[in-house]
């Protein structure tokens, strides 16, 4: 943090003598780099203000408000960036992490894909573009994504996981829960609970499910409430209750996971049980609206 305060220092005493761009852009870089994020953004704005073509001072202003919070702002100096640079892959996958954030995941898709053009290795990043094909209801391009990430790395939980979840909401319920149970027995002790509820989830909140599946599904659900007692594991323990009628049991646990996100302030989750809670309430089990 030394060697940056000194920077500092320097800079501003460069400005004093001369007003330019590019001691704007550094200053505004050194600034980030100890926390002092408005002054940073100030300074980063002035370099752009004398050189609205510096996709360097864009890009790193783009960071500086995404740690500030001012994601659409952000958003638009990254889109800068790319359209100077459409080859600038590390800017397209920031941007569609900014734009997954900002629930417009069509255009998500589009920069990460673009990236993935110019990193075709890029495992992680094909992950997360699986992952946001599921939610916009693009099975079939999120089944190709996972194919191609386990020719490359073999049974990856996430992929697993995403592949499972695909292929249910197609119809392939027999094959998606194999791929999902699979990811659970593969993923890592800290994730494994989050494998778990995605499981169980998708057995218990099916119209299609089964009295094998929902006995199955409260198995699994009470194991790992054993071990760790999260809001999600509870969600998913109450909606296997009550896949299989027991609907006092999933009220009380489903209570419990809302009071302990409520302790979080996940207030997002809290409203998401409530509603699985409303059902049980009503003696009828949580049918998710996909399934």
């Amino acid at each position: 943090k030394g060697e940056f305060e000194a920077a500092i220092t320097q800079f501003r005493l460069g400005l004093a003598q001369k007003n330019v761009s590019v001691l704007h852009m550094n200053l505004g870089g050194a600034l980030a780099q100890v926390g002092r994020l408005p002054e940073a953004a100030t300074h980063l704005k002035h370099a752009l203000t004398a050189n609205p073509n510096n996709s360097v001072a864009h890009y790193n202003l783009a960071e500086v408000l995404t740690r500030l919070g001012q994601l659409p702002e952000a958003a638009r100096h990254l889109k800068s960036v790319v359209e100077a640079n459409p080859q600038d892959g590390i800017a397209h996958r920031d941007l569609g992490r900014l734009l997954e954030r900002l629930n417009t995941p069509k255009d998500a898709i589009k920069h990460y894909r673009a990236a993935i053009a110019q990193n075709d290795a890029d495992i992680e990043l094909r992950l997360r573009l699986a992952r946001v094909l599921v939610v916009s209801k693009r099975e079939a391009e999120a089944i190709r994504e996972c194919h191609e990430v386990l020719t490359r790395r073999g049974g990856d939980p996430q992929a697993l996981g995403t592949l499972g979840t695909a292929l249910c909401r197609i119809g392939n319920r027999s094959e998606g829960l194999v791929h999902l149970r699979t990811a659970v027995m593969n993923a890592p002790s800290q994730t494994k609970s989050d494998f778990t509820a995605l499981l169980v989830m998708t057995l218990a909140t099916s119209n299609k499910c089964t009295s094998q599946e929902g006995a199955e599904a409260v198995r699994i659900a009470r194991q790992a409430s054993n071990a760790s007692r999260t809001p999600p594991i509870l969600d998913a323990l109450g909606c296997a209750y009550a896949a299989t009628g027991r609907y006092q049991e999933a009220v009380a646990v489903g209570e419990e996971a809302i009071r302990m996100a409520e302790r979080a302030r996940a207030k997002g989750m809290a409203a998401v049980i409530r509603e699985h809670v409303e059902c049980f309430k009503q003696s009828r089990p949580y049918i998710a609206p996909d399934h």
